[in-house]
């Protein structure tokens, strides 16, 4: 009787055993699961925000994009790129070119365009 007791009790330490080890592996296993969950959550959220990034991005190239077609459209005519090479200098077979220079300007009385503080400092060196 004593010897059926004993065997009773160490089953029950098995059990026991046995239950605490599987509950210990199953609440192991249940917050391996949350933590993965939320790490890929956060990412999930990473990701939209790069995405809304990324479309604003794109908006402002195709906005951009249209700015330059309407550029290239405007230069792709002659008159247009006849007046810029005209202004860079070049001229047609047969024409002259003509520059107009300015002349130099009179060297003006030093008090009317000396800055600030040389006219500051001339008072100084007068007193």
């Amino acid at each position: 009787m004593i010897a059926k007791i004993r065997k009773k009790i160490k089953r029950r330490r098995i059990n026991i055993f046995f239950s605490v080890f599987f509950g210990i592996l199953i609440f192991a296993a249940i917050s391996f699961l949350i933590v993965s969950n939320w790490r890929i959550h956060q990412k999930k959220a990473e990701l939209y925000s790069t995405i809304e990034t990324l479309k604003q991005e794109i908006q402002n190239l195709e906005k951009e994009k249209q700015g330059l077609e309407v550029g290239v459209e405007l230069t792709s005519n002659n008159e247009s790129l006849e007046r810029k090479l005209r202004e860079q200098g070049y001229k047609k077979p047969g024409e002259e070119v003509v520059v107009i220079k300015k002349e130099k300007e009179e060297q003006v009385s030093s008090g009317e365009k000396q800055s600030f503080l040389k006219k500051f400092l001339e008072k100084f060196k007068r007193d």
